[in-house]
């Protein structure tokens, strides 16, 4: 049985923020979901050396994002995933009536998470917009929100694999004892009003992962996709804002439940709308 934390029943934090907000209707139940908006601008992406959990693919460079783009303001919900697709791969469908459809949906490769995008570019009114998975780059700026700390609430990580409490904020993660993904929306939002991109579970980013050494050799394993954010189960280094690892996803894992579960059980996504035509980084 997933245990719940003491908060679990306290009411979302409704804070308010200067970015705009737009809801998408899916297809066929009328389920809603929730996109932030992300202006253009530049910042500073990746990590100094000096970070702890620094690693050699953060290396510290500015990013500019010429036209904005609109991101979920939460993980894909299992609610919202079922609602689209009339599935749900969730592992953790034993504890939803204790739970609720509010939790992130896991167990997904990243073909899944494409061939959610794809529905909802053929099957939802985008009005102009075309749903994708995040950049690496549009992530992390998302996630940022103009901060340049190691997360997002202008704290850094005190411990790369112990106790880390500046996480407790605004990450699920293992100080909060809990055994699977959490209700979307119950930690603190970044400045820009979007929650959970520390924590709760991984999120695909669109590209695959470039892998250095510590020699300096660059290479681009096969079917190797950048997951970012960390998880309920992660060690701190890994919710920074600045981490990117690589993840292993082919149509072997998507055609497997149970490999899935095995492999992919922290594992979500979520979803970028970019004006066509015009990419968002």
């Amino acid at each position: 049985m997933c245990k719940l934390p003491l908060e679990f029943h306290d009411p979302p934090r409704e804070i308010i923020h200067p970015n705009p907000e737009r809801d998408i209707v899916l297809p066929p139940g009328g389920v809603s979901m929730t996109f932030v908006w992300c202006p253009p601008g530049r910042f500073m992406m990746g990590s100094p050396e000096t970070e702890n959990g620094h690693y050699l693919n953060e290396s510290r460079h500015e990013e500019a994002i010429a036209k904005g783009f609109w991101i979920g303001k939460f993980p894909v919900t299992q609610e919202q995933y079922e609602s689209l697709t009339g599935e749900n791969p969730s592992a953790h469908q034993a504890e939803l009536m204790l739970i609720g459809t509010s939790c992130p949906v896991e167990c997904i490769t990243h073909q899944m998470a494409e061939s959610f995008c794809d529905l909802m570019n053929r099957k939802t009114d985008l009005a102009g917009l075309q749903a994708a998975l995040p950049s690496s780059v549009q992530w992390e700026y998302a996630c940022r929100a103009g901060c340049p700390s190691a997360l997002n609430n202008g704290t850094e990580i005190t411990f790369k694999y112990g106790r880390c409490w500046n996480l407790e904020e605004v990450a699920w993660n293992p100080l909060d004892k809990v055994a699977c993904p959490q209700p979307v929306g119950r930690k603190k939002p970044n400045a820009w009003g979007i929650y959970d991109m520390h924590g709760n579970v991984w999120e695909w980013c669109a590209e695959k992962y470039v892998h250095i050494s510590k020699n300096g050799v660059v290479s681009e394993p096969k079917d190797l996709y950048i997951i970012r954010g960390g998880s309920f189960r992660a060690y701190p280094k890994y919710h920074r804002a600045a981490c990117m690892i690589g993840k292993y996803s082919s149509r072997y894992l998507t055609e497997s439940p149970e490999l899935r579960e095995c492999f992919l059980r922290d594992v979500g996504f979520r979803v970028v709308l970019n004006p066509v035509g015009r990419g968002g980084a």
